[in-house]
């Protein structure tokens, strides 16, 4: 088996086992529709940025689930956290302000700026 199947094979049970991926898991059950993720508007800009730093067909995959939980969550991500997203620079997350599904996709969102910064 070769190194960089471990890796991703590594990244991904990573994820698994913690209360947020099973969130993910249990939003992301059924069909994409495009049309309900455009109506939160801050959750669209973090699928496209995720989507232009992918690299990978685990990015896509997490890209991919992003979507389908951003077409079912109520509510958008709040405005006060944009700005962290938005800067390019590690930041500290204040602690309740992302829902708990989102976490793993902020994760992996900051793991792929600091990989784009190391090319």
């Amino acid at each position: 088996m070769s190194t960089l199947t471990l890796a991703k094979r590594s990244r991904t049970r990573s994820l698994q086992g913690s209360m947020a991926y099973e969130k993910v898991l249990e939003l992301a059950d059924g069909p994409i529709d495009p049309d309900l993720i455009r109506r939160h508007e801050n959750l669209f800009w973090l699928c496209r940025e995720m989507e232009r730093l992918s690299e990978d067909v685990i990015d896509r995959e997490i890209c991919k689930r992003l979507r389908q939980i951003a077409g079912r969550v109520e509510e958008d991500l709040p405005a006060e956290v944009m700005p962290l997203f938005r800067s390019r620079e590690e930041q500290d997350l204040p602690a309740g302000q992302l829902p708990e599904a989102i976490l793993p996709f902020y994760r992996h969102y900051r793991f792929m700026l600091k990989r784009r910064a190391r090319a």
